[in-house]
């Protein structure tokens, strides 16, 4: 049968000397399968513990250290492991204004002074902000968007493994000082007959400080408009540079041929003629015809 006991005014139902000041000895307890309190709940005194096997809380916004006027202690969540490991955590640092979350030794009865946490794995499926300072190795298993990017070392994490810069649309890699470290320094294209042009800004040119290698190729350039080229050819098993101008014109520049005598190549693609001519040779014929000397040993 439901009773209700009705008061005109305050109703306090003490055991013993009550509270008395955290020092009393007395417990009131309710016996029921459902406690249904109408009004609000105050409850004082030093802790409140549930012991509930499942916590619901209709409260979208929970407030810690309500009341306080100034905080030199850290402060968050404390999540008790038992033998499987220190205690897991979310705690405001004080004393460095910023979040830490990790393992820590402490428990929810360390109200003083600094929290010493351990920092943690985090599993998130995607991470906005401002700043970011990583001191270790970071490791991304997808793609990185960013505005800018400041590092000392960009390196691949697997074995001859690749790192791609690909600029989006129209867009350039703009690189202010580039240095090639390592045994090889190559630079390669990775698409079949694909160019690597160099663009110098405005005026200026492009400038090597040191000998350029030209590998043997198979054959003389291909056509290609408004362009010449300069490259290296084998001549009976000795490499050779030449030159091809946009015509299809093609002229030997290195000027000895395979017995180490002056020779001038050139093949011209309009009158079909073809010219080899031994240099040292003629001019040796000039000088006995002239009884002049033009070549003059050094």
């Amino acid at each position: 049968m439901a009773k209700t006991v009705r008061t005109s005014g305050d109703y306090t139902i003490k055991a013993g000397d009550g509270y008395n000041s955290g020092s009393g000895t007395n417990t009131i307890n309710l016996d029921s399968l459902n406690v249904s309190i109408t009004g609000n709940l105050e409850v004082g005194g030093t802790s409140s513990t549930i012991s509930t096997t499942n916590t619901v809380i209709e409260d979208n916004i929970i407030e810690l250290q309500t009341g306080i006027s100034a905080s030199t202690n850290d402060s968050g969540i404390i999540i008790e492991r038992g033998s499987t490991g220190n205690n897991a955590c979310i705690i405001w640092d004080e004393s460095a204004d910023t979040f830490k979350l990790g393992t820590t030794t402490a428990t929810g009865a360390d109200k003083s002074g600094g929290i010493t946490v351990t920092a943690g794995a985090l599993e998130v499926a995607a991470l906005t902000a401002t700043t970011g300072t990583f001191t270790g190795a970071v490791t991304l298993s997808g793609g990185v968007t960013t505005g800018a990017l400041t590092t000392n070392e960009i390196a691949s994490n697997g074995s001859n493994a690749d790192i791609n810069i690909t600029p989006q649309g129209t867009g350039k890699v703009v690189i202010n000082n580039l240095s090639i470290d390592g045994e090889l320094g190559n630079i390669t294209s990775d698409s079949s007959n694909m160019d690597i042009t160099v663009t110098p800004h405005g005026t200026g040119d492009f400038r090597v400080d040191g000998h350029i290698g030209l590998k043997v190729q198979a054959g003389d350039a291909a056509a290609d408009g408004d362009h010449a080229h300069v490259y290296a050819k084998d001549d009976t098993g000795s490499a050779e540079v030449y030159v091809r101008d946009e015509a299809g014109n093609v002229t030997k520049l290195s000027p000895h041929n395979r017995q180490g005598n002056w020779e001038y190549f050139s093949r011209n693609v309009i009158t079909g003629k073809v010219v080899r001519i031994d240099m040292e040779k003629m001019v040796r014929k000039l000088e006995e015809l002239t009884g002049e000397r033009f070549i003059e040993n050094a």
